[in-house]
This record gives structure tokens, C-alpha cells and sequence, in this order.
């Protein structure tokens, strides 16, 4: 993703919205759909330069790269999980709204306004509707603890509790909640405690984080799937008791990995399928950093891909049913997710690596797009002809545009196509290529039988109507 450093929509030169850069263009196989996308801008942790979009915001593009939707301005500060689901039968676009103003993020959701239960500041990395009526969220709480039994200094008396709850979008009430601190002890980190690594635990503002929870997702059965990147763990947790059921991967998994299963510091865990005697479950997430080095904990060999993995819970055996690479061995250090699709194919995004790939036929988010704002059009002279710029922003119904120009002739200004005053023609419609977003149209005037995609008329007043 590049950032764009001029105005390219004459209609709208308040926007200055990212340009995907395609390295490898969608075939004749590629199945319709958008792509949703929430990048963001700010200082890195290791260096004092400014990275990410001029505008940051969700987006919607084509996968050809054209842009249907700039969010900035209707979605502010820092914007993560924007994505598309159902609310209630009808179809909405959801996101996270936040101020990153730690190595975390405390905001709160789009879809209707949604806040954490308990007075827990909820946190950027999970906002999920499921069942259409309820949200899977997070929060990192600081709490005093001590941590001189597993090797950290008298300094360090605070920890972060990782939790998650379900919320009632509606009215807000609180459903479910898990804490991490409850079931998973500080040593399941990856990373020595004494090394603080996670943080220093001298104060609540750089508590140790040694879970990290990063994704949520529920199963038919409401049990639920959390992803702990800090000890490189994925967890079921039992919906009413809040026990944990069984652990993938890390220092306590209750499975054998198979070739090629190992993972590390991963994200995006979900739930995608189950046999029918519950034996065998299917999951998918993003691993960030591959398997591990041998003989060395918590290091990996920082090879990342998105996975399908089959979880036997009659054998306890984990098998990789599906890798997807990250293409010129991009690699994520954070983010990252995996969507799988009912077609069983996969969309990944290569999180920090700041690439989104699809692999095979892909059906990515199927969305449409009808505007509650006019579109914007300017028509600037250029020469003897002039030139029209239109922009229907996040309009993914219209398939050309039609364009009316009329002159003066006396007090009223009638339609009409000609020269010199002379009338050629009462009315006239001008078809541009079909496009979802902002395209330049140039009009000149040629004989009414051979317009094409560039005409031009000299024209006093114009009048523009969307076609269906």
C-alpha cells in the first residue's frame, strides 16, 4: 500500500486516500467482491519517522485497486477491524474507533456505538459481531501483582490481565466475560518474565504483558476461541464455566503437532467447521513467525503464512490442512489475519508486512454500496472542451453516467448538443465506462453516431444523473 501525495479525484481534492500497489493482477477466476481495509499512520516504536497514509480510515477497493469508499472523516483516529456482517437480517459495515496512545488502543465500536462492560477500556485488536446480535471484545487491564517468583526485580508489581466479553450490541449488556489471569499463569509466556521483554511492570502504563490477547471468536456451541500472542497459544475456553478446554501449541499444548502445525506469536484465530460427533474441529489464524527455533524458546524462524488446522480431540493430534505463504517471503512482525471462505479458499492479510494476498478463487467481502450523500462533479475548461470529474463515493450500484448540458438562448437555458449556437439536437446522453469510483470523462463534439469513452461538448451548464 502506497500513500498518495497529490489530489487524484478533481471532484474531491479533499481526499488524498492510499493506492494499492498490485503486483499480481485478479484473473478471469477471481470471484466479485471488495476489500475492506483499515490502515493507519504513526510513529513506529524504533524509529522517529512517520509511516502509514496521508488520510488513515477504513477503505473499500476494487481488486483491481480501485478505490469505492474512502471512510476518512466518517470514522476518526486510529481505525482497526472494518469489516462487513449482518446486524439484526441486514447487512452493515462495522469498525474500531480509537486513541492509540500506547503500545495497545482504548476506543470503542461502529456498528451501533459499542462500549466494554464494567468500565473496561476496550482495546483495537478484536471488535466481532456474531450471531448477528452480540460483540466479542477485548480489553488489556493493569493490575498490581507480583512478579519476583518469576524472576522479575521488586520493581515490577504490575501485570496486564487480558479479558474478553461478549456485549448485547443493543443494550449494551454485558453477556460474558474471561479473564486471563484467572486461568493462565504468567510463565506460559514464551518470553522469560525476567527478561521484560513484555514490559517492565513498573507502573500500569507499562505493565507486563505476558498473554497478549489478540482474537476472539464463538463456535455453534458458544464456546470460544482465544489467541494469546505472548505464550504463541490458542485457547477454547468453556462458555459457562469460563475453563479452559484445550490449548494449541505453546509451552502446555494439549496436542501433537504435525508437520508443519508449530506457530508462533500468531493472530486472527476462528472457529471454521466441526465434524458431526464434535471429534474433529477446524481453525484458522494467521501465523506471524513460524515454528520455533530449536533449542531456543521463544525465538522463530519469522516466516509467515495463514493456516488451516484439523484438531482431533479423540487422537489429540493437530495436522496442517492448508498453508498460505506470504508471497516474496513478506513478513509480518505484527498483525495479520486469514479469512476463510465458504468456497474454502483464503484472503490474507500480511498485517505489518503491509499486503493483503488472495489465494485461488477468491469471494472476498460482498457488499453494496448505495450513498446517502450527492456525488460530487466539478467541470473544468480544457481548451475548447471540458472536462467532467465525478465522484460517487462508496456507490457500488452505478454502471455509467449520464451527462445533460444546455445553452443560454435568451433568459433559459435549454438542452441541447451543437456549435456556434446552432442546434443540432434537442437532447443527447453521454455514456461513460461503467466505474464504481471517481473517473475522468472528456467530452468534444463529433457526429451523434461515433461517441466513444471521450467526448467533450462546449457547455454552459451541466447536469448529471447516475444509470442503473
Amino acid at each position: 500500500m502506497q500513500n498518495t501525495l497529490r489530489a487524484i479525484y478533481k471532484s474531491r481534492p479533499d481526499l488524498s486516500p492510499l493506492t494499492l500497489n498490485i503486483t499480481v493482477s485478479a484473473t478471469s477466476e477471481l470471484s466479485p467482491g471488495l476489500i475492506l481495509v483499515a490502515p493507519y499512520s504513526g510513529v513506529s516504536w524504533d524509529s522517529p519517522l512517520t509511516h502509514g497514509p496521508l488520510q488513515p480510515g477504513p477503505y473499500i477497493f476494487t481488486s483491481g485497486g480501485e478505490l469505492v469508499w474512502s471512510g476518512f472523516g466518517y470514522v476518526i483516529g486510529f481505525v482497526a477491524n472494518f469489516q462487513a456482517a449482518k446486524w439484526k437480517g441486514e447487512d452493515v459495515l462495522f469498525a474500531f474507533e480509537a486513541s492509540r496512545i500506547t503500545k495497545h488502543g482504548h476506543g470503542h465500536g461502529h456498528a451501533k456505538e459499542v462500549r466494554g462492560g464494567n468500565t473496561a477500556l476496550l482495546d483495537i485488536h478484536e471488535f466481532h459481531v456474531v450471531g448477528e446480535k452480540t460483540t466479542l471484545v477485548e480489553s488489556y487491564n493493569p493490575v498490581p501483582f507480583d512478579l519476583k517468583k518469576y524472576g522479575a526485580g521488586p520493581k515490577s508489581q504490575w501485570i496486564v490481565d487480558a479479558l474478553f466479553q461478549e456485549i448485547e450490541i443493543d443494550t449494551g449488556r454485558l453477556l460474558f466475560q474471561w479473564n486471563s489471569l484467572d486461568h493462565v499463569h504468567p510463565d506460559e509466556s514464551v518470553v522469560s518474565i525476567a527478561s521484560l521483554k513484555f514490559g517492565t511492570g513498573h507502573n500500569s502504563s507499562d505493565a507486563l504483558d505476558y498473554f497478549h490477547i489478540n482474537s476472539v471468536d464463538r463456535d455453534e456451541e458458544h464456546n470460544y476461541l482465544v489467541s494469546g500472542r505472548h505464550t504463541s497459544t490458542i485457547y477454547k475456553i468453556n462458555s459457562t464455566s469460563g475453563d479452559i478446554i484445550w490449548r494449541l501449541g505453546g509451552k502446555n499444548s494439549d496436542f501433537a503437532l504435525g508437520s508443519g502445525v508449530d506457530f508462533g506469536f500468531q493472530h486472527d484465530a476462528r472457529f471454521i467447521s466441526r465434524s458431526e460427533n464434535g471429534d474433529i474441529q477446524t481453525i484458522s489464524f494467521f501465523d506471524n513467525s513460524g515454528p520455533q527455533l530449536k533449542g531456543k524458546t521463544g525465538e522463530y524462524i519469522n516466516k509467515s503464512s495463514g493456516k488451516l488446522h484439523s484438531l482431533n480431540t479423540k487422537t489429540w493430534t493437530a495436522t496442517l490442512v492448508q498453508e498460505f505463504p506470504a508471497p516474496n517471503h513478506i513478513f509480518a512482525f505484527s498483525q495479520g489475519g486469514t479469512q476463510i471462505l465458504p468456497n474454502g479458499n483464503a484472503f490474507v492479510s500480511l498485517g505489518s508486512g503491509g499486503a493483503v494476498t488472495e489465494f485461488s478463487q477468491m469471494e472476498p467481502f460482498n457488499w453494496t454500496g448505495i450513498p446517502h450523500e450527492k456525488p460530487a462533479i466539478v467541470a473544468l475548461a480544457h481548451g475548447e472542451s471540458t472536462m467532467v470529474y465525478v465522484s460517487g463515493n462508496g456507490d457500488t450500484e452505478t454502471i455509467f453516467w449520464e451527462f445533460f448540458w444546455a445553452v443560454r438562448i435568451g433568459q433559459a437555458f435549454l438542452p441541447v448538443v451543437g456549435q456556434d449556437g446552432k442546434v443540432s439536437q434537442r437532447t443527447k446522453t453521454v455514456r461513460v465506462k461503467p466505474y464504481i469510483y471517481p473517473r475522468r470523462a472528456i467530452m468534444k463534439p463529433k457526429s451523434a453516431k461515433t461517441y466513444s469513452n471521450s467526448k467533450s461538448v462546449t457547455s454552459e451548464q451541466l447536469f448529471i444523473q447516475p444509470g442503473h
